[in-house]
């Protein structure tokens, strides 16, 4: 599925107009990385505290637009929504203020993503959980070494830390989940009884890490959200319809016309030509135009329906290829009762999800992935290019609902053994949520 968004990142970006963030640094600065020696020896640990122990500051799509408008991101500076000029001046001004912001924030929320890591002890010795430990204090050290920015210049050699930074921790997900395999396999090989491909179900210690992986991730979100937006406001490829990365009229038809298009190239190539067709109920998706990150809702619409199309193909399939298979996937388009939520529903009249099964699909790397998957996934940090695959690996869900929640809506699946699944993802209309409220309701601590 990641090889999928990432080949597909580039023409999404034509199509919708979501614009990669800008990289000014080069690869081998980013992979330049302290060793745990040098961290114990320098300043680092007598600092980190200090910030491990703030609070970071909610971040939701408001902000984000706003932080390129002139506002300062939780203490507005500027009247909202206003842009009096286009001079260099205030592009700068813009610029500077939001570095001021980031350069303490950023700094907040890589202490305290590291300290999740510290939370997950059995899961934070395996190797490439380690190298994304060491990656986080490099950021944190090179933020901490860094100035408060207070001049144009200043700003712009920011910019080019911010854009190394992103690229250091590109591939933070795929190292993630090597370590889970990796702590997995270090486990079974003490229990040769049992193989790689027994249910993750059965392993409580990794159950048990599974809502502090869901925060750590949930920050990584947050982390990747502030770099791009800044490095976007920097970027050469103005579009009137974006502030950074948040596209202002984000149109729901199109993307879920996007992510039908992809979800059935993968059917296809997988099924033999196999595919069900997809039908729109509802309210005109066309219509429907919001702020939102587009590069999220493709990822959550791209995942439900892969996994819709799937349980359709195997439940109905006739054995011949190139046809269309089975009743059609639904999606229902509507509105919450107290008309604050999108809701869109993506209904397929597959197997439905087994009762033992259901409560474990949440759990990352719970998965039917064969061995040869996951071996791909253990192949040497060389072979990790943008191709690595993370399909079938079991964090396809669990990620949509974190992109879900990160700005108040939410993700919900509802099956019925043996009639098939509803999928609803819930999108907040207000602008104003964030994960930040969801955590506060489930006393995140």
């Amino acid at each position: 599925k990641t090889n999928m968004l990432l080949k597909k990142m580039i023409p999404l970006a034509d199509r919708a107009g979501i614009v990669p963030a800008r990289l000014l640094a080069s690869t081998a600065q980013a992979a330049n990385v302290l060793s745990y020696s040098q961290i114990l020896s320098s300043s680092l640990p007598s600092r980190f505290d200090t910030y491990a122990d703030q609070r970071p500051v909610p971040i939701c799509l408001k902000d984000l637009v706003n932080a390129g408008r002139g506002n300062k991101i939780g203490l507005s500076l500027l009247a909202e929504g206003t842009r009096e000029t286009q001079s260099e001046s205030f592009e700068n001004e813009v610029l500077l203020q939001n570095a001021k912001f980031l350069h303490h924030e950023l700094q907040v929320r890589f202490a305290r993503a590291i300290r999740k890591l510290d939370e997950m002890p059995l899961l934070g010795d395996m190797p490439s959980v380690s190298t994304v430990r060491r990656r986080y204090w490099q950021s944190f050290s090179d933020l901490g070494d860094f100035p408060h920015p207070s001049t144009v210049e200043e700003e712009r050699a920011f910019a080019q830390l911010t854009a190394t930074i992103a690229q250091r921790h590109s591939d933070t997900m795929i190292y993630m989940a090597r370590g889970v395999l990796e702590w997995r396999r270090s486990r079974l090989e003490r229990r040769l009884s049992r193989t790689l491909d027994c249910p993750v179900k059965e392993d409580p210690t990794l159950a048990k890490h599974g809502a502090v992986l869901d925060r750590f991730l949930a920050q990584r979100i947050g982390l990747r959200l502030l770099l791009a937006q800044h490095n976007e406001l920097h970027s050469c490829n103005i579009m009137p319809t974006y502030t950074g990365i948040v596209c202002l009229n984000t149109c729901l038809g199109r993307l879920l016309e996007y992510a039908i298009s992809d979800a059935e190239e993968v059917c296809i190539r997988h099924f033999q030509g196999q595919v069900p067709r997809v039908e729109i109920e509802g309210i005109n998706p066309d219509g429907l135009v919001f702020p939102y990150i587009p590069e999220h809702l493709h990822y959550m619409l791209f995942e439900l329906l892969k996994n819709a199309m799937r349980a359709t193909v195997e439940r109905h399939s006739t054995g011949q290829t190139w046809c269309e298979v089975g009743p059609p996937i639904k999606i229902k388009v509507s509105m919450s009762p107290d008309s604050q939520s999108m809701v869109l529903t993506i209904s397929d009249q597959g197997d439905g999800i087994p009762k033992e099964n259901l409560e474990h699909i949440w759990r990352y790397m719970f998965t039917t992935a064969s061995s040869l998957a996951q071996d791909t996934l253990m192949a040497s940090s060389d072979a990790l290019e943008q191709s690595t695959p993370l399909a079938g690996l079991g964090y396809g869900l669990p990620l949509s609902r974190l992109y879900a929640r990160y700005f108040g809506g939410d993700l919900r699946i509802v099956s019925k053994e043996g009639e098939g699944v509803d999928a609803m993802i819930m999108l907040r209309q207000d602008q104003t949520s964030s994960y930040w409220s969801w955590e506060h309701e489930h006393a995140e601590r």
